[in-house]
């Protein structure tokens, strides 16, 4: 950084160290839904020591942008409509790009990329979704990029956990995809960061070592997630989670086919709720069952789990960390899970949540929840106090020393990191 570029900084009183432009795949604010959580709390870490500017992208123009509460230097937002996404997902099928990475690959959006960077000229680039990495592959600037997890293992586990064929061969396909993706575009960056050990052993053999990478799990705010005091709708089971991405689509799919049924051989008043934005067809489905809701989004998800008896969240793919189950802990609410949905964090089977490995299990954990009120209230205030152990604050410390540290290597100023 030139001297004259460090004055000028300083002249806003704030003594910023440098400027750096995070990319994002969605407007953050408000912070509701994983992606958008993470890319949050990814600036909150920053802004106390860089000025910061945002470029995101939002599925419509309904945008509220008095809803940002960080104080950021600017804000550029493009709109990505569901038409577009569409065409995206259809020439995704001759791209090397996987078909969610092609739906942003836009003339719009890759033009106003490049303007912003030509008008901030940022000392550092953090991209906060692996689906936004090929947009400044072939840029030289310091890059961070901070993607949630291993793409390739994702499809590599949607591929084996799907039973019908057609659909099998299609993750096979986006399997190969990602690993072209990763091996191809990751190693243009100067740092990675996932969110579980498990994703980052992943990537560390995809790309053969070429990137440091990070592992930084995700944190709760359990002053807004805490146990609320409402009626609980007896025999009542919770899903929660963005009702468009496929692994929570099974889940959600294999708690009301699969495990419901024989909830119902002993409590045959059990009803499910579920909830999440941008539920599918296949989704929607689900509410012609009696005793099945499907909400669709809502403005707050807090009353819908503290109003279940239990929360169960059957996954059978996915990676990172899952900010549902530690949403669920924090408001104390009894959980049964899998291995792969308590994947990344420190959750003891019966201690913390019940971990079952099959619907069959996961539907006699759920019977014997519902004929014990005192296994609940143990599980419950375990639950609590390991979701107040996980804080948002090391994630944040964590975020701003990798792009420190970058940055003292990419420019002959060092960079202030306290």
């Amino acid at each position: 950084m030139s001297a004259s570029r460090a004055s000028s900084l300083e002249k806003g009183g704030r003594g910023f160290n440098s400027r750096v432009l995070v990319v994002a795949h969605e407007f953050p604010f408000p912070p509701i839904g994983g992606g958008r959580i993470k890319t949050y709390h990814v600036l909150k870490a920053l802004v106390p020591y860089h000025e910061v500017h945002l470029f995101a992208l939002k599925e419509n123009s309904d945008i509220d942008h008095n809803s940002c509460d960080l104080p950021l230097a600017s804000t550029t937002i493009i709109p990505i409509r569901r038409h577009r996404q569409l065409l995206g997902y259809l020439s995704a099928l001759f791209s090397p790009l996987p078909y969610g990475f092609k739906v942003i690959s836009t003339k719009q959006v890759r033009h106003a990329l490049a303007e912003l960077i030509d008008r901030v000229n940022p000392d550092l680039i953090v991209v906060d979704s692996a689906s936004m990495a090929h947009l400044l592959a072939g840029n030289s600037q310091a890059k961070v990029l901070t993607q949630a997890d291993c793409f390739s293992l994702l499809e590599k586990r949607l591929a084996r956990s799907s039973g019908f064929l057609p659909l099998k061969l299609h993750y096979w396909i986006y399997y190969l995809k990602a690993l072209w993706y990763e091996k191809r575009i990751y190693p243009s960056y100067d740092a990675c960061i996932v969110v579980s050990p498990i994703d980052a052993e992943a990537l560390r053999v995809v790309i053969d070592g070429s990137v440091p990478i990070h592992y930084v799990p995700n944190g709760v705010d359990v002053n807004f997630f805490k146990p609320l005091e409402v009626p609980v709708q007896r025999q009542s089971l919770v899903f929660v989670g963005s009702m468009h991405y496929m692994p929570n689509v099974q889940a959600a799919i294999s708690l009301v086919h699969d495990i419901l049924p024989g909830v119902r051989q002993s409590y045959p008043d059990a009803k499910v709720f579920i909830v999440g934005r941008d539920p599918t067809p296949a989704v929607l489905a689900l509410a012609d069952i009696k005793g099945v809701v499907v909400t669709g989004a809502v403005e707050d998800v807090r009353p819908w789990i503290a109003q279940s008896e239990i929360a169960v969240i059957p996954l059978w793919a996915g990676t990172g960390i899952k900010n549902k189950v530690l949403e669920i802990l924090a408001m104390g609410k009894p959980l049964v899970t899998t291995p792969i949905g308590a994947e990344g964090l420190a959750i003891v089977d019966g201690i913390h949540a019940l971990i079952r490995r099959n619907p069959r299990e996961i539907t006699d954990a759920v019977i014997s929840l519902l004929q014990s009120p005192d296994l609940q209230r143990r599980l419950c205030k375990e639950g609590r106090e390991f979701a107040e152990s996980q804080s948002w604050d090391r994630a944040e410390e964590t975020y701003a020393r990798v792009v420190a540290e970058v940055l003292s290597r990419r420019h002959p100023v060092p960079f202030r990191y306290v």
